[in-house]
């Protein structure tokens, strides 16, 4: 989320009910803005397999006709929950692929949704998340959510791009008070023995 001209990127997590973790397993370029990657983690933590789609980077692109080129990305991979992690939004481009994507994915998925810096930069960065509410994603501000999964219960927790306590500068690190407060409060939600995923639109330069 922090360099304008990095690629977007739909990520498709899959975890599976072992203890370690697995290299990237598939790199699928769909077009020439759109790239699915697939990784599997184990854990013991889950006895069935679930999958997470995250999806990322968006900017309110949209992805073929009536973001048809997004969609089948998505549901090809029957997800059992989407999480939007970050400049789904943009600061430059109106919002309508972000509308045309929760009209038809919030209906069929569980979504959580975390700010990326973008969203702050545009100074709308409240009514957007009011927008997303309203299709029924779940906006996460240094909080949790319980999903269960064919009986499987797991925590999705969720903070606010550091851009959001930056008092306007862009480029924050993260060091403020307010931000690191949003995470001891996820740290505070944790329950033990479940498997737990956190969601935040900060990346450092060479992280994916």
């Amino acid at each position: 989320m922090r360099y304008r001209k990095k690629h977007h990127w739909l990520t498709i997590g899959k975890i599976f009910c072992m203890a370690v973790v697995l290299c990237l397993s598939a790199l699928i370029a769909l077009d020439k803005r759109l790239t699915v990657r697939t990784y599997r983690e184990r854990t013991s933590l889950l006895q069935e397999p679930v999958c997470l789609a995250v999806i990322t980077d968006l900017h309110a692109g949209i992805y073929g006709e009536a973001q048809q080129n997004l969609l089948r990305a998505v549901r090809r991979q029957e997800p059992d929950a989407v999480l939007l992690v970050g400049d789904i939004a943009d600061d430059e481009v109106p919002d309508d692929g972000v509308w045309m994507m929760l009209s038809e994915l919030a209906g069929d998925y569980p979504c959580f949704y975390v700010s990326g810096n973008h969203e702050f930069w545009s100074g709308r960065a409240g009514e957007i998340k009011k927008g997303i509410e309203a299709y029924g994603v779940e906006v996460l501000e240094g909080e949790g959510c319980m999903l269960e999964v064919r009986g499987q219960k797991l925590q999705i927790f969720g903070v606010d791009d550091p851009d959001c306590f930056g008092g306007g500068a862009r480029l924050t690190d993260g060091s403020s008070e307010a931000w690191q407060a949003q995470l001891a409060a996820c740290e505070s939600y944790q329950k033990a023995n479940l498997y737990r995923f956190l969601e935040c639109g900060t990346i450092k330069q060479n992280e994916v």
